[in-house]
């Protein structure tokens, strides 16, 4: 692939397909070239992400994209194709604002990222001195994905137990010391997944069994919790376990693909049970009947693959951002660095400091805008909205640039340390953050997620990592001791030999 001055010249090409929509007459003409152009863009970020690295079937921008394609190019165009209309809550005007936002955002990237990551691996390549070999982390990614597994478990448990649930709680007055405790470590179970993925792909049998039970145990608890992004980090995570132990990617591909068409009714499925469910989350067994119910329901509301598909399409590119792009600065000015300030509330723990503000501010945008009712949650602000309603255009290219550049930073780090398990599980953290409206969205919680998510991750992490090295010490050591008994390596033992 080009890179430096030819990086510059590819990225002409999205850019000429962008400035026909200006000539253009035609609304949905402008809506088919800036789909085209976001694609365009989008595949010179996956490229880059293969270059980089060549062993990760999603690289940091390549997920980032996804969100892009689906909310800017697939959305639109399927909708246009299939259906001869972009169906919109505001006015199209905002939406191809929206899109020529994306262009400038994802080309912001492709010259940012790169550089900043080979800058940054040559530096801590240079200090540790070539430990980039993944050796010991693949002998003991079997043991770490188990550790994780068991720690995913009780959080969920955990979770289950004080009553949280994304179509809300068995009430809704789960203290936030609770939610606190819950949310802090809530993406283990899906880092988990990518461990045991890769112990299937290396070794198959009971591994191959063990990653399918949790795998499809996730994915159907998050169907009965109301959740969708769970499950496409489910996949995601398995995904790069099992491009890392060794299954092809054009395996890897087609299965994504044939999983992407069956998420369609899942997707709608999902959503009707939340619509209806809202607010009525029970036990188990009561919320199996609800989705039960939701799934009759579905199959009778929906009557074709056609109407399916037009609505899954509708609903996959986010309604907010239309209407930021047209009411500012009409309506609400420029916001600048509002707000910021409040980061010095990032090590300030909420349910000591209930007056705290929320660090990550979506929800309250997507109110505060009109464009979600008041009391609601869930709700999400993307990267192109932010960084327009801050500081208009050139907003979009700044807030980008910011978050290449951390995610660059960190991803740089932990792929050359990548022999040490604590740092690829942190990178999947950065990874499956980068959905384009979740943590690392605004400019706020882009700051929120380098200075406490990412360490806090880090540090838990290694924590983990700590421990099973030291089990693994002591055991060497007992070894050693001219003792008889039962060793944790199985079987009776003097000196660490069976007799």
């Amino acid at each position: 692939m080009a890179t430096g001055r030819g990086t510059a010249l590819l990225l002409l090409v999205p850019l000429f397909i962008a400035s026909i929509a200006y000539v253009a007459g035609s609304r949905d003409l402008q809506v088919q070239c800036n789909a085209l152009a976001v694609l365009v863009v989008a595949s010179l970020v996956v490229r880059i992400d293969r270059r980089l690295m060549p062993d990760w079937i999603i690289g940091p921008g390549t997920f980032f994209c996804l969100h892009h394609v689906a909310a800017y190019s697939v959305s639109p165009l399927g909708q246009l194709w299939f259906f001869g209309e972009v169906k919109r809550s505001v006015d199209l005007d905002g939406f191809i604002m929206a899109q020529q936002g994306a262009i400038i955002g994802l080309a912001t990237w492709v010259l940012i990222y790169p550089s900043v990551f080979k800058a940054i691996f040559k530096a801590v390549a240079a200090k540790t001195k070539g430990r980039s070999s993944d050796t010991r982390f693949k002998s003991s990614w079997e043991s770490y994905g188990i550790a994780l597994l068991f720690l995913g478990i009780l959080i969920l448990a955990y979770q289950v137990a004080v009553g949280l649930s994304r179509i809300g709680a068995q009430g809704a007055n789960v203290e936030a010391g609770q939610a606190s405790v819950y949310s802090a470590f809530s993406l283990t179970p899906v880092v988990a997944l990518c461990f045991l993925a890769h112990s299937a792909a290396r070794r198959g049998g009971s591994h191959t069994g063990l990653w399918l039970v949790s795998f499809l145990t996730f994915v159907l608890w998050n169907c009965l919790d109301g959740g969708r992004a769970g499950m496409i980090m489910a996949g995601v995570s398995s995904a790069c376990g099992l491009c890392y132990g060794g299954v092809g990617r054009k395996k890897l591909v087609y299965g994504g693909l044939l999983a992407a068409f069956l998420f369609v009714p899942i997707f709608g499925l999902v959503r009707g049970y939340r619509d209806t469910y809202s607010g009525n989350a029970g036990s188990l067994s009561e919320r199996t009947a609800n989705f039960l119910n939701a799934l009759a329901a579905y199959r009778s509301g929906i009557t074709s693959v056609a109407q399916a598909s037009q609505d899954f399409l509708a609903r996959i590119s986010p309604d907010p951002v239309d209407s930021v792009f047209l009411m500012t600065p009409g309506v609400f000015p420029y916001a600048g660095f509002s707000e910021v300030d409040a980061i010095k509330y990032v090590y300030a723990p909420g349910f000591l400091f209930g007056d705290r503000p929320d660090l990550i501010d979506g929800n309250r945008l997507c109110i505060e805008y009109g464009t979600a009712r008041s009391g609601s949650v869930g709700n999400s602000m993307s990267v192109v909205a932010d960084g327009y309603r801050r500081f208009s255009w050139p907003g979009i290219a700044i807030l980008y640039s910011i978050i290449a550049s951390c995610c660059a930073v960190l991803v740089a780090c932990a792929w050359n340390l990548r022999d040490r398990p604590e740092w690829i599980a942190t990178m999947l953290v950065l990874l499956l953050s980068l959905t384009g409206e979740s943590t690392l969205a605004t400019l706020l919680s882009t700051l929120y997620f380098v200075l406490w998510t990412f360490p806090k991750y880090f540090l838990y992490f290694w924590a983990i990592s700590f421990v099973l090295r030291s089990r693994g010490a002591s055991i060497r050591v007992l070894k050693r001791l001219p003792i008889r008994g039962r060793l944790a390596t199985g079987g009776d033992c003097i000196n660490g030999r069976p007799y």
